[in-house]
């Protein structure tokens, strides 16, 4: 006689670049187990543990690489707490006397923190160029480290991953087409308020931020922080 199935709930999500519910189940034993080994690696280990889980809990089908990574951190906020459970327990300094806070937080009440108004991916350079924006994918977490001060090249690796196509007049450039270096020389050669225009689309881009406050169990003193980003929503 075989063992019995357990039923396991599904659930339905949103997301912002989907026109479209998505159904997912909680991770299972399996799953956990991915994400305990993935902790003992490196950020490239957790990235690839989060697809896989992500891949083996979603039921809809998606493509989880074309997904803007705040999309991607939302859901597996979202996956996370129907699986784990709905609050996290973080350590926050108090901004005056340094003491270590245990807070815990809701995660139930997280949600995408959405711009006043959307930019236009189409930015205009010149007269005749321009570029077509997208939103960083998880491929960006190939270049940057989560939490570490972005150089030059880091932002340069950035942009260039978020720019769909330069064009000129009808002129369309593929940047799959040029060599690292002639990437790099074309926007190096941009104006501060050329680049300044860019950096705009970025910015007002939504958001997994979420405003906690709390008084401070040594001096008392109460503060209101924001948490930005999926790291700093988990002890």
């Amino acid at each position: 006689m075989p063992l019995p199935q357990l039923v396991v709930p599904t659930y339905e999500l949103k997301l912002s670049s989907l026109r479209k519910k998505i159904e997912y189940r909680p991770f299972l034993v399996k799953e956990e187990k991915i994400l305990l080994t993935a902790l003992e690696g490196d950020q490239q280990d957790m990235i690839r543990a989060m697809k896989q889980i992500m891949e083996n809990c979603i039921l809809t089908k998606i493509n989880l690489d074309e997904l803007p990574l705040f999309d991607l951190e939302y859901l597996f906020l979202k996956l996370r707490s129907k699986s784990v459970g709905e609050t996290s327990n973080v350590a926050m300094d108090c901004q005056e006397c340094k003491e270590a806070n245990q807070l815990t937080i809701d995660l139930s009440e997280i949600e995408l923190t959405f711009p006043k108004e959307k930019l236009d991916p189409n930015v205009m350079l010149s007269d005749t160029i321009g570029v077509v924006l997208k939103y960083p994918t998880v491929e960006i977490l190939r270049y940057i480290d989560i939490g570490d001060e972005l150089n030059f090249d880091t932002t340069l690796d950035i942009l260039e991953h978020c720019v769909d196509t330069i064009y000129d007049g009808e002129d369309i450039f593929d940047l799959q087409d040029y060599t690292k270096e002639e990437r790099d020389n074309f926007f190096q050669s941009l104006t501060q308020q050329q680049f300044q225009s860019i950096q705009d689309y970025f910015d007002n881009m939504p958001r997994l931020v979420h405003k906690i406050d709390f008084k401070c169990t040594s001096c008392e003193s109460t503060q209101s922080i924001e948490l930005e980003g999926l790291q700093n929503f988990f002890g």
